[in-house]
């Protein structure tokens, strides 16, 4: 159980409503700077207000971090502008760049009015970059000296350096082009007065600004990197993309990808925040698009009513043979994004990911038709019938691996998130499609014109 959840927060709004800050404070000295913004999430804005005013300059930069950007916006109101000032100096470029992006302009104007001119300037560098790339992600405070420098300068360059967000690497420099690379480790263990040059790593990884955020997560977890740097096209370093946050993206896109694969958009707050129209925008979109391609269904179903009043045994079979098409797409398609989400599968590797797919289709369509069949035949039909369940259902387990596996390398060759093929747009596709192979395979084996 976490600090929160043991938290009684009626008994902290009766401390806040009797001026009684004693335990609040006590209890805001033994836990993270993330577990006190999820409590002042908690509270009501004044509420709020009140025991961030309680937090020193530095708890309270980490803690407004943690807030979601509602959140900062009206507590940073509140606090007016001297505080809110402390409070900015001890944030981290990133962390204010990411703030301000949630700001329309005249908010963001005024926040950068208080700040110095030359902390305002690097924010609105860093805001060029797109949020989703390595730029919109890093940060610009790093350690970086020159090669010819000495371990000793290096410590005492780190312990100087107070405002750097990262210090796990120092990054080694000759006319302010990225040369090497030295870690903590490295400076601990060696000789106070050997050189940088000595030591360094100079087989960097790196990254450029406009690098895809989900490539820089992918090339931090290969290499098992703390922090990467991004670089200019001089090989000058123009910032870190630091380890936690390619954990916050990681779980932003998570999100957003979860959320598509049950058909709606992904909420910009939490849960429990989010008001009930806001939510119902973020949903009924694609619930009317799924809508209307289901309506193709029930066409396709009003065209074949004859074949349906001649035979109807045939919807005994119309659930279990759309619902084992859309599992069987859905896993596809999973398997495959996953894939092409950590950067083992792309666009060139299609030919491969078919065969594979076909061949894996051809064995669950096997073993899925001959059931299909033997089920048919408990149930007391026609082998005949049986033959046409069992066709339709091997020919559907085929389209929908195949589309399940193929449209998500297409849809992302085209710049569109591969997430939206999985789920309710599989089951829906296969729904159509399923029942027109069914409804003319059944025409034509049983023998029954249109």
């Amino acid at each position: 159980m976490t600090w929160v959840q043991r938290i009684n927060f009626q008994q902290i709004k009766e401390y806040i409503a009797l001026g009684e800050f004693a335990p609040i404070d006590n209890l805001f000295d033994d836990i993270q700077a993330a577990d006190i913004a999820e409590i002042l999430a908690m509270l009501d804005p004044e509420e709020r207000h009140v025991l961030f005013t309680r937090l020193d300059q530095e708890a309270g930069a980490r803690v407004f971090e943690n807030l979601e950007p509602r959140e900062q916006k009206t507590l940073l109101i509140a606090l007016g502008p001297t505080r809110a000032r402390e409070i900015l100096g001890e944030m981290y470029s990133d962390d204010i760049a990411d703030f301000i992006g949630e700001l329309n302009p005249q908010q963001a104007q005024a926040v950068l009015d208080l700040m110095p001119d030359e902390d305002a300037q690097e924010i609105r560098e860093l805001l060029v970059y797109p949020d989703t790339s390595a730029g919109g992600l890093m940060t610009t405070e790093f350690i970086s000296l020159e090669q010819d420098k000495t371990v000793d300068d290096a410590i005492s360059a780190i312990r100087k350096c107070s405002a750097s967000e990262s210090v796990y690497y120092v990054y080694v420099t000759a006319r302010q082009r990225l040369t090497g690379v030295v870690s903590l480790r490295q400076l601990i263990l060696a000789s106070p007065q050997t050189h940088l040059r000595d030591i360094m790593e100079d087989n960097i990884i790196s990254v450029s600004a406009e690098l895809d955020q989900e490539e820089v997560a992918r090339l931090l977890s290969k290499y098992d990197l703390l922090a990467i740097p991004v670089l200019n096209d001089k090989n000058g370093i123009l910032g870190l993309v630091t380890v936690d946050d390619v954990m916050d993206v990681l779980s932003e896109e998570a999100t957003e990808d979860i959320s598509k694969f049950g058909g709606s958009q992904p909420l910009d707050e939490p849960y429990l925040s989010a008001s009930v129209f806001s939510m119902f925008k973020k949903r009924v979109g694609w619930l009317l698009i799924l809508f209307v391609a289901q309506a193709f269904t029930s066409t396709i179903m009003k065209n074949y009513e004859h074949l349906l009043d001649t035979l109807v045994a045939l919807t005994f079979f119309i659930p279990l043979l759309i619902d084992t098409g859309g599992n069987a797409g859905s896993q596809a398609a999973t398997l495959v994004i996953r894939g092409m989400a950590v950067g083992e599968i792309n666009f060139k590797h299609w030919a491969r990911v078919f065969s594979k797919e076909l061949g894996v289709g051809l064995a669950l369509a096997a073993v899925m038709g001959t059931v299909t069949f033997l089920r048919a035949l408990m149930m007391g039909e026609s082998p005949m019938l049986g033959l046409t369940v069992t066709i339709t259902l091997v020919s559907i387990i085929m389209m929908a691996v195949l589309a399940g596996s193929l449209l998500p390398m297409v849809l992302k060759r085209f710049k569109v998130d591969p997430a939206v093929v999985s789920g309710p747009f599989i089951t829906t596709l296969v729904d159509t499609v399923g029942l027109l192979i069914y409804f003319t395979v059944a025409a034509r084996l049983l023998g029954v014109g249109r």
